[in-house]
């Protein structure tokens, strides 16, 4: 009996290493000069730069405090101005995170990285399931045999399953936008309140969106990944549809990134088999899928006596696993 498609690097299961550094990158460009915009469009507001009792940022609001004495800025922006410049906020941000859309549209960056992992997980999970369900032979796994990988990207099914991918990962940066506009306005409001310099309101304004930039980041690279193991699992679910007559079923071999840096929880799953369901609800849990790159694989069990058709495969990523982590320790 053949085996799935395997990871061709260890410490990189899915092989998304790449696309997640450019999606890294991508973000951070967009947000840095998100900021740059941010801290121009401030600094054409209408102040005085009056005598008077120096106030400077804390530290815990911005590295860059200013240390000119004896000066104080009296900002004149009335609320209308500020709900103007809020709203100049939120565009700004827009075109960062969600290339200047309230709703995904086609020309959304993030397509560009959850397109081909969502298709690329779909392919090797196909594949993988061909391959497992070879030398079997009845009704169901004679039709995933015959069945053709480009047809499996054109389907109802398909499309919808990535629309809804696409959906929710726009709604998180949607997300940020909202979250970086409302604090930049409270910043805004207090620093100028409190008659700060725009090298100090500059300097929280970076802190501000760094905090954003930090959440993008993480969901860039997570999302990434997940784009993967999603389309991986979704089409091993449809795919087992065909084979719930027989006395077959399509489970999850757990992969761990082979990493210094993989959590416990995570290596300790290396090499373990569970349900799609079993998988997504582990993965779903606390902070499992943040930052994780870990992958599935399929293995086909027997549903007579419990034992997978690929067990030789599971003893040895087990093995590996164990070797690994364990020299770790």
């Amino acid at each position: 009996m053949a085996n799935p498609r395997l990871p061709r690097k260890e410490d990189d299961p899915t092989g998304l290493g790449p696309s997640r550094r450019r999606a890294d990158k991508r973000v951070t460009t967009l947000m840095q000069k998100a900021a740059r915009d941010i801290r121009e469009l401030v600094a054409r507001l209408p102040y005085d730069i009056v005598a008077g009792e120096s106030s400077k940022a804390l530290k815990s609001e911005t590295r860059k405090a200013s240390l000119i004495a004896n000066r104080q800025y009296s900002w004149q922006v009335s609320g209308f101005l500020m709900d103007q410049t809020t709203n100049s906020i939120r565009q700004i941000l827009m075109d960062a995170l969600t290339s200047g859309s309230s709703n995904w549209t086609n020309r959304w960056w993030m397509n560009a990285f959850i397109d081909p992992a969502y298709e690329r997980g779909t392919l090797d999970s196909f594949y993988s399931a061909q391959n497992i369900t070879r030398g079997i032979d009845s009704p169901s796994t004679n039709l995933i045999a015959i069945m053709e990988a480009d047809a499996q990207l054109q389907t109802p099914q398909y499309l919808s399953r990535l629309q809804l991918v696409h959906g929710r990962v726009f709604e998180d940066m949607h997300g940020i936008v909202g979250d970086t506009v409302a604090q930049l306005r409270r910043v805004l409001t207090d620093g100028m309140g409190r008659g700060l310099g725009i090298r100090d309101i500059s300097g929280m304004i970076n802190s501000r969106v760094g905090v954003g930039l930090s959440r993008a980041r993480t969901i860039a690279r997570t999302e990434t990944n997940k784009a993967y193991t999603d389309a991986y699992m979704d089409e091993s679910d449809e795919l087992n549809e065909n084979l719930k007559e027989d006395d077959y079923s399509i489970r999850q071999m757990h992969v761990s990134a082979l990493t210094d840096t993989t959590r416990k929880t995570h290596a300790e799953r290396h090499g373990t088999t569970h349900t799609s369901t079993e998988q997504k609800k582990w993965w779903d849990s606390g902070s499992n899928r943040i930052n994780c790159y870990c992958t599935v694989i399929d293995v086909l069990i027997s549903l007579k006596t419990g034992e997978s058709i690929q067990q030789p495969l599971i003893d040895r990523t087990r093995a590996r696993g164990k070797e690994f982590f364990n020299f770790r320790r």
